[in-house]
């Protein structure tokens, strides 16, 4: 991702290159992401016949200024970029997004500029008046090259904060333009472990991170970012690809680089160089935290497991979350569970993140949580719906609101919405996967197999070529595979969360008892519930709790848009009665998120009939089950 200095060279060669020109074309690739704010028609006509007249940055945005307002504001996400036609083979770029042409009114010289970003993560904003005293450069912290702040404001910045260090940095509203390889550059200079709490720095210490702070930030503006003008014993040389490759991960001297994740990103560091220092606790102070209310007295606890608590209970207050180094014996013992989140989360401090809201169960999540008042994050396909729900959210008292378009299928889009998730919310507490497609059609039907009922006699009917491969494929990733790629995003985040985080899944009953007429759809949600169980165990050190809610049918439109549809005649196979309404359900999954429960069934008395029945009594319900979809057996 394009940081501090990278910027700055962009900056750089607009200025250089363009300045005091006029446009005179302008053309725009239809991107509503990109162009914020704005259609890209409009910000076409916007900037057509202004004369560039001066440009400027604050950390990871520049600005171009005009004659006459407006004016852009650029940020280049993770992949954008600018390019010039006298500098490339072809033109235009591949993914651009928008192309201006300068003229020099002077001397008639034409100067084509782009800007391209495959990922679509990068922003250009149309901004009145003076871009660098409102949003969104407004509200960034210091930039470490225009105007470092004293150093005693510095320490008291730092100082407040209990995060790790590497989170701090990479926080823009605290040091704007600061991203990863910065932020490890600054760290291995100062000789700060990644995850050494900012409240925890000693004077030395803050004095060398005010220090490299301004050292690396303004070595790497100088050079503009050409890696080969950097010092030789610069991190920046070996970090790349987790040390992997020639000449990767080991420093001249020879130390061995590792890599762990702090602040929600890969972090490299020398272990030799960079000791994470852990603050003691009293005994007391431990014992009160860590320990039950049955809990034996301090002075009868061998001396051994009053070490490892102690340790252990390091590990949770530094939140480094790295449980390589403690087994799981160490981190639960005598830990007590806390039950009810709400109790460490006020309701209008919780960031949520809803993928698969723009109807049905994720719909009334989002509604629900609004009149929370908590912080919300909608994503679905429906661009549309999700405007109109994010007003309802904000009627409701929802304390902040913002909405992405996108396919859960389509993992560069997940990609996005993390990103999305950081740059709005600057992280999550609670990740709740709704996206969902059912199958309604027998297996064989699907298949396009006929059998007759009196006879046995198969008849095979020609069906679409790979129809059936698709639908299982639609219904898998969508079920399944989207869900482990949406725990894979949003995991990091939810690490760093100090509030019990947690990520729940919607799933179904189906995932525990299949039924006809169902086999694409149980199929993938058993293979839901089999990651995710394992998932629980994996994350339960970090206190990360994975909840999954299996509701029975529900009165969405789920049915009409399921995947084997089209792959049969006659009526969709189901019960009609006895819906649960997606109200009840969104109510009882924000319940289970507050009591952190395992796995829960709606209704209840349901989903444990179901499980004991197929314990005890298999064939049973198997018999129930083929009365509700109506085939025979």
């Amino acid at each position: 991702m394009p940081e501090i200095a990278e910027v700055e060279r962009a900056r750089l060669r607009i200025h250089r290159q363009a300045i005091d020109y006029k446009i005179i074309n302008v053309k725009t690739n239809p991107d509503h992401l990109v162009f914020a704010g704005k259609s890209d028609e409009d910000f076409a006509n916007s900037i057509l016949s202004k004369t560039l007249v001066e440009t400027k940055r604050w950390g990871k945005y520049f600005v171009l200024l005009f004659n006459e307002g407006p004016h852009i504001v650029a940020h280049l996400g993770m992949t954008g970029g600018i390019r010039f036609e006298h500098e490339e083979k072809e033109w235009p770029p591949r993914f651009w997004k928008l192309l201006i042409t300068f003229e020099d009114p002077a001397t008639g010289k034409i100067v084509n500029f782009g800007f391209k970003d495959p990922r679509r993560l990068s922003r250009l904003r149309l901004i009145d008046g003076d871009p660098m005293k409102v949003e969104p450069i407004s509200k960034l912290g210091f930039d470490p090259v225009l105007n470092m702040p004293s150093f005693e404001e510095f320490s008291e910045l730092v100082r407040k904060r209990a995060v790790p260090t590497k989170t701090l940095l990479l926080d823009q509203s605290f040091s704007a333009g600061v991203g990863n390889w910065v932020a490890d550059e600054i760290l291995f200079q100062a000789k700060i472990h990644p995850a050494q709490h900012s409240n925890t720095l000693t004077k030395e210490e803050l004095l060398s991170l005010y220090d490299k702070t301004k050292y690396v930030c303004e070595t790497a503006v100088a050079v503009e970012a050409d890696e080969s003008k950097f010092p030789q014993d610069w991190l920046m040389k070996y970090r790349w690809n987790k040390g992997r490759g020639l000449g990767k991960g080991v420093l001249p001297d020879g130390q061995i680089l590792k890599f762990e994740t702090v602040g929600g990103r890969t972090s490299a560091f020398s272990p030799v160089r960079q000791i994470l220092r852990q603050t003691k606790m009293t005994k007391t102070k431990v014992i009160k935290k860590m320990t039950t209310k049955k809990a034996k007295p301090v002075a009868k606890m061998e001396k051994e497991s009053l070490d490892e608590i102690e340790e252990a209970e390091t590990v949770i207050i530094s939140r480094t979350r790295n449980v390589s180094k403690y087994n799981l014996r160490q981190i639960n013992l005598n830990q007590k569970r806390i039950k009810n989140r709400t109790k460490q989360l006020k309701p209008k401090k919780e960031r949520v993140v809803i993928l698969g809201c723009s109807s049905g169960i994720g719909k009334e999540c989002a509604l629900q949580y609004a009149s929370r008042g908590a912080k919300l994050i909608l994503f679905a396909r429906r661009a549309e719906l999700l405007q109109k729900l994010q007003v309802e959210c904000k009627d409701l008292g929802a304390s902040d609101v913002h909405f992405m378009d996108g396919d859960v299928t389509i993992e560069s889009d997940l990609e996005k919405l993390a990103e999305f998730t950081k740059e709005k919310l600057q992280g999550a507490d609670t990740v709740i996967y709704c996206a969902g497609m059912l199958s309604v059609r027998s297996f064989l039907e699907s298949c396009g197999i006929e059998i007759d009922s009196k006879t046995k006699v198969v008849k095979t009917k020609t069906t679409e070529k790979n129809a059936l491969s698709e639908a299982l494929e639609t219904i898998t990733t969508i079920n399944y595979f989207a869900a482990v790629w949406t725990a894979k995003l949003f995991l990091p985040m939810l690490i760093e969360s100090s509030v019990s985080p947690n990520f729940l899944v919607v799933s179904s009953i189906a995932g525990k008892a299949g039924a006809p007429t169902r086999a694409l759809y149980a199929g993938s949600k058993h293979a839901l519930h089999g990651f995710f169980d394992s998932l629980r165990v994996e994350l339960r050190p970090l206190d990360v709790h994975i909840g999954l809610i299996c509701p029975g049918t529900v009165d969405t439109n789920l049915r009409q848009f399921a995947v084997d549809k089209s792959l049969g005649q006659g009526d969709i196979s189901g019960s009609t009665k006895n819906k649960l309404s997606a109200n009840h359900v969104a109510r009882r999954i924000i319940l289970a998120s507050d009591l952190r429960e395992r796995e829960v069934y709606i209704p209840a008395w349901f989903g444990y009939l179901a499980l004991w029945a197929k314990l005890l009594a298999s064939p049973l319900v198997d018999y129930f089950a083929a009365r509700k979809y109506k085939t025979k057996t």
